[in-house]
């Protein structure tokens, strides 16, 4: 099932990715709906070359999102957007 229905069809808010290396493709061109605010995911250093990370991070101000340090740690890493209240 394609990433973004699962998304819309469950309205969800934090996405936790350990897709073995998956993950550098799996938000490639796709626009997140609001609700989504966080995303966790773990990076397969020993699998990606430094511009496959950088092709990633590169990604994250078209989807609105930006590195957060705090709670990335490592290969864990933490994206997000300006959560807004509801």
């Amino acid at each position: 099932m394609p990433l973004l229905k699962l998304i819309t069809g469950f309205k969800s808010t934090v996405i936790i990715c350990d897709t073995e290396c998956v993950e550098s493709e799996a938000f490639r061109k796709v626009l997140l709906p609001a609700c989504v605010w966080l995303i966790i995911v773990e990076l397969h250093l020993k699998l990606y070359t430094q511009s496959t990370i950088k092709r990633l991070f590169d990604d994250l101000p078209n989807m609105g999102l930006s590195y957060l340090p705090r709670g990335s740690h490592a290969a864990i890493v933490c994206l997000g957007r300006e959560k807004r209240p509801s």
